[in-house]
């Protein structure tokens, strides 16, 4: 077994929430293990639109989206599709979504995530400059585009909400689209400027990038599969699992962090924490020849995909499948998002195209779970961050440091409670 010394801290998950967390506990000198199955940033955090929304971003679960759901049902093809065979396990997760629609408590969650977000970018340039990853972050903005003069308008009314709450969104209207992006084809009805916005050239290299800082300043880091916790004597942790050669590996520390995204909840079933955390199933297409002129990432209103010219190409990344862990890929969705893609871009070069599909860790609520679990001292959590993840690594690993070395949170935690639903 191997054993962190008292003060020791065992991080579950190198997703960047994960290694955000493990770095920032390192640097308070904290003795720390990142445990993970898979190398650091190539699940979830390799595959995104590599965006810091870093401005105010709305829960999913907003008003009339009860209207919605037949269409999320009946077409597979849809931005936000439910997989019917699915259905029945995600009933208690919709409960939950459709309460969470209702105006108050969408207002309530758009404002307790507002207060993490307006903190995402400060939390992360420190380490990036630690890293000597500053050259990562790119300070664009990001435009959002819509076909019709509906989706403009509900676009303007939620814009007007988020304006409430500190976010600097401009209107544009669709003469003006080109001034932003000339790669664009004239088929919007206007868009919105969220000025505020950058995003990652590389999502795997900023995670890859914090990662080596860890290793350099002491972290360590071991490629386990974990499988269990389990409560031990004098109030410490085991965590066990099996390492890459099939081997049984444990450790013992004082705390543990849970940050495993989508796979969280299985390591939290035995210690009796029911946690309403499902799956979206999020797509891309990468394509490493395309070169539109779009200086910046363009998200789309109907089609729920971000354009993101990144080092690799431009990736073509979002849309929401509602399947669990288990299914296998629905073709389908990145076709879908091509023909999309081809009716927005002027001499769209698909030669090589590459897809992939990722499983973003998704509450009701759209907010993710942070923070320590009352009556399991030691025992912290860290994950639900849906499509927020590389936007708010930064952030939820400063709290959580905050956290487990006694102090308080900068950011109030109750709305990200476990025990919220």
């Amino acid at each position: 077994m191997s054993d962190c010394a008292r003060g020791g801290v065992v991080v579950i998950g190198a997703g960047i929430v994960g290694v955000s967390t493990a770095l920032q506990l390192r640097q308070r000198g904290w003795e720390t293990i990142l445990l993970d199955q898979r190398d650091p940033g190539t699940a979830c955090s390799y595959g995104n639109a590599g965006i810091l929304a870093n401005d105010i971003v709305a829960p999913v679960a907003a008003p009339g989206v009860l209207g919605k759901i037949p269409g999320y049902l009946l077409d597979p093809e849809a931005p936000l599709a439910i997989r019917l065979g699915y259905l029945p396990r995600l009933l208690p997760w919709l409960y939950h979504f459709l309460r969470c629609s209702r105006r108050e408590i969408y207002e309530r969650n758009t404002r307790a995530m507002a207060s993490l977000l307006l903190s995402a970018r400060s939390a992360y340039e420190p380490l990036l400059a630690d890293a000597g990853a500053d050259d990562l972050l790119r300070s664009t903005g990001a435009l959002q585009v819509f076909e019709t003069e509906a989706s403009f308008a509900d676009a303007r009314r939620d814009a007007d909400f988020r304006r409430t709450l500190g976010s600097s969104v401009q209107d544009v209207a669709a003469y003006e689209i080109p001034q932003f992006a000339k790669g664009l084809a004239p088929v919007f009805a206007g868009g919105l400027f969220r000025p505020d916005l950058g995003y990652f050239r590389d999502p795997l290299a900023l995670t890859t990038a914090l990662h080596s800082r860890y290793l350099e300043i002491g972290g360590s880091s071991q490629r386990v599969a974990v499988e269990r916790l389990e409560r031990r004597i004098g109030e410490r942790w085991g965590v066990i699992g099996r390492s890459a050669d099939g081997a049984e590996a444990a450790f013992e520390a004082d705390q543990v962090v849970v940050a495993a995204g989508a796979w969280s909840t299985r390591l939290l079933r035995g210690l009796g924490l029911p946690i309403p955390l499902d799956t979206e199933r999020g797509y891309h297409v990468m394509l490493p020849y395309a070169r539109p002129e779009i200086p910046l990432p363009v998200s789309t209103g109907e089609g729920a995909f971000y354009l993101t010219p990144m080092d690799g190409g431009l990736r073509l990344a979002g849309t929401v499948e509602m399947a669990g862990l288990s299914r296998p890929p629905d073709p389908r969705r990145p076709e879908a998002i091509l023909r999309r893609a081809r009716r927005y871009l002027q001499d769209l070069d698909e030669r090589d195209a590459e897809t992939w599909m990722g499983f973003r860790p998704s509450l009701p609520d759209s907010l993710p779970v942070i923070g320590p679990v009352a009556g399991l001292p030691g025992l912290v959590l860290a994950f639900g961050h849906a499509h927020l993840g590389i936007t708010l690594g930064a952030i939820t690993g400063k709290l959580v440091a905050q956290a487990v070395s006694g102090e308080r949170p900068e950011i109030d935690l109750t709305p990200f409670r476990h025990d919220r639903f």
